[in-house]
């Protein structure tokens, strides 16, 4: 049986996972930051099924056909993102681009940077890594459990 400090920290840590799997490396290290309708959207090209369970060639280096193939996918921003007087942070269904704007992605990770308006309608510039709130989910970028 296991103590009560024991199951808050396994349902911690398994929150946390849940919440960083990341998408970036898995997905080419390549996103796009699309717009429509006053939401932003992360595209990206992924693999369907992860190199690590691929199926290793056999003995005679036989040509092994790939396991899965590549898939185009969008999660919508306004399912994974609110805004936090001014700072952009996870959040399910969080709607940030109400009161977000001038959004753009970065070209070396997968930041995105806004402009974020807090209580006092003041405009401020904040940054969030993407990857620790969007997944790959055999190709399907996600966020907490929310499919794109």
């Amino acid at each position: 049986m296991r103590s009560p400090l024991a199951a808050a920290l396994l349902l911690t840590s398994s929150a946390s996972l849940a919440l960083g799997q990341g998408f970036y490396e898995s997905c080419f290290r390549t996103w796009e930051l699309g717009y429509h309708h006053n939401s932003n959207f992360v595209v990206a090209r992924c693999p369907s099924t992860p190199a690590s369970s691929a199926p290793a060639p056999p003995p005679n280096n036989t040509a092994v056909p790939a396991a899965g193939g590549n898939v185009t996918s969008a999660i919508d921003l306004l399912d994974c993102l609110k805004n936090t007087e001014g700072v952009l942070e996870p959040g399910r269904l969080g709607h940030a681009f109400y009161s977000c704007q001038d959004c753009v992605a970065s070209t070396t990770d997968a930041t995105i940077s806004c402009q974020c308006r807090n209580s006092h309608n003041d405009y401020l510039p904040t940054s969030l890594d993407l990857d620790t709130v969007i997944t790959n989910n055999n190709g399907i970028l996600g966020c907490f459990d929310l499919p794109g």
